[in-house]
């Protein structure tokens, strides 16, 4: 019976037909899983929902030398993944309307801990800082989601002796 389907003959000529089936039955499956994904990201209406960023502990004040602690949150109406985030700061302001990714800020410093993802959303993110000079420092969160760059808004913390 088998013998009479055209691409039966074909698989009986290697030596492990079921291999080539089986990484078909594979790729179909991943095809699968990756619109199934990509369907979730939509809301009922077909439009993407995107993710959001959203400061937690963002405080105005530090002192000198003395650890802070800043914290975030990446909001996302489905599971998502981010691939980084981080906080970024400087004594300069950079205005949001010049920010794509993270290599047209102005800001010096980053925070790594979080540079290397995937970080699976919702989920919330915490680094401490230490000023090591007194003055004003502008800080902005950053995070790649679904190849999109997010900005929080900037954030001034004065520094004090």
């Amino acid at each position: 019976m088998m013998d009479r389907l055209p691409w039966w003959s074909t698989l009986k000529k290697y030596k492990y037909p079921f291999v080539g089936l089986a990484l078909f039955g594979a790729a179909f499956l991943l095809l699968l899983v990756f619109n199934l994904w990509q369907f979730s990201t939509q809301s009922a209406s077909g439009e993407y929902q995107p993710s959001r960023l959203e400061w937690l502990e963002r405080p105005t004040q530090a002192r000198l030398g003395k650890p802070l602690t800043l914290a975030w949150r990446i909001t996302a109406p489905t599971p998502r993944l981010a691939e980084r985030t981080a906080l970024f700061w400087g004594e300069e302001s950079s205005p949001s309307a010049q920010l794509e990714g993270p290599q047209s800020a102005i800001y010096p410093q980053m925070s790594p801990d979080y540079w290397q993802g995937p970080f699976v959303l919702p989920d919330r993110f915490e680094v401490t800082l230490v000023p090591d000079r007194e003055g004003v420092l502008f800080l902005r969160l950053y995070a790649r989601v679904d190849n999109q760059h997010l900005w929080s808004e900037e954030v001034r913390l004065q520094v004090q002796p």
